[in-house]
C-alpha cells in the first residue's frame, strides 16, 4: 500500500476512528484479574529483583508464575519504565502485600484490589494505557496487513475486511478492554503468512518463530506452513529449513 493509498478518506479516517475507539476505552477498562499479573510482573522485576519464571525462592504463590513464552514478558519490562517516569510509586517493602486481599478472603481474584489505591498509590488508568498500547497498534497493524493482502483480490473486498476488523466489537474487546496480548502472535502469525505467500520463506519462518515466543499455539500453523512452502517452491530442502 502506498502512502497515496494510506491516504485516502476511506482509509485514513476509519483507522483515525478505530485507533481513537481503542485508546480511549484503554484506560478505563480492564479484565482485572489479567492485567494484575502483567502489573505484578513488572513489579517484581523493577521494585522486588524477583525473577518471575524462578520466584518460588521469594515465596511467591505458583499462580503467579510466569506462564507463557518470554516475549510478552520483555515488552512488559520495556514498557515499565515509561510508567514510572511518569508516575513514580511507592510500593510496600513486602510483595505478599500486593495479594493480601487473596488471604483475606480466600479468593485469588480478589488479589487485585491490593494492588489498587491508596495501599500503593498506583495510577491504573496511565499503566494500563501503557500495557495496552503495543496490544493495539498491534491489533491496528492487522487491519492494515489485511487490507494489503486482500487488495491485489478485488479493492471493494479488501476495505470490507479492513472495516469489519477496525470495527470488530470482540477484536475491540479482546486489545483494548480485556488487556489480552493476542493480537500480538495473530500479527507476526500474519506477517509469516504473507511472506510465505511471497516466497519469503526464511523471513516467513522468523516471523512465525517471534509470534511462538509471544503464545505457543501459533505452532499448529508450522506443518500447514512447511507444506505450502513445498508446495511453492517444489524444494524439500525448503521446507526442512523452514521447520
Amino acid at each position: 500500500m502506498s502512502m497515496n493509498d494510506f491516504l485516502k478518506a476511506k482509509i485514513i479516517i476509519p483507522l483515525v476512528f478505530g485507533s481513537l475507539i481503542r485508546f480511549l476505552l484503554a484506560p478505563i477498562t480492564e479484565q482485572r484479574w489479567d492485567m494484575y499479573i502483567w502489573r505484578l510482573h513488572q513489579v517484581f522485576v523493577y521494585v522486588y529483583h524477583i525473577n518471575p519464571f524462578w520466584p518460588q525462592f521469594k515465596n511467591i504463590p505458583e499462580v503467579f508464575y510466569w506462564s507463557y513464552p518470554p516475549l510478552w514478558l520483555t515488552l512488559l519490562i520495556l514498557s515499565y519504565p515509561l510508567y514510572m517516569l511518569i508516575s513514580p510509586t511507592i510500593y510496600p517493602s513486602n510483595p505478599q502485600l500486593l495479594w493480601k486481599t487473596w488471604e483475606e478472603t480466600g479468593n485469588m481474584f480478589e488479589a487485585y484490589w491490593s494492588f489498587t489505591p491508596p495501599r500503593v498509590n498506583v495510577n491504573l488508568p496511565l499503566l494500563d494505557l501503557i500495557i495496552k498500547t503495543p496490544i493495539i497498534l498491534a491489533d491496528i497493524l492487522i487491519a492494515i496487513i489485511l487490507y494489503k493482502m486482500s487488495k491485489p483480490c478485488s479493492e471493494n473486498k479488501a476495505t470490507y475486511v479492513y472495516y469489519a476488523w477496525l470495527f470488530n466489537p470482540y477484536t475491540i474487546f479482546i486489545s483494548s478492554i480485556w488487556g489480552a496480548f493476542d493480537a500480538i502472535p495473530t500479527l507476526f502469525s500474519l506477517l509469516s503468512l504473507r511472506g510465505l505467500i511471497n516466497k519469503r520463506y526464511i523471513e516467513s519462518a522468523l516471523l512465525l518463530a517471534i509470534a511462538v515466543l509471544f503464545k505457543l499455539y501459533p505452532i499448529v500453523l508450522l506443518p500447514a506452513s512447511a507444506l505450502i512452502c513445498y508446495k511453492l517452491s517444489r524444494k524439500y530442502s525448503e521446507m526442512v529449513k523452514y521447520g
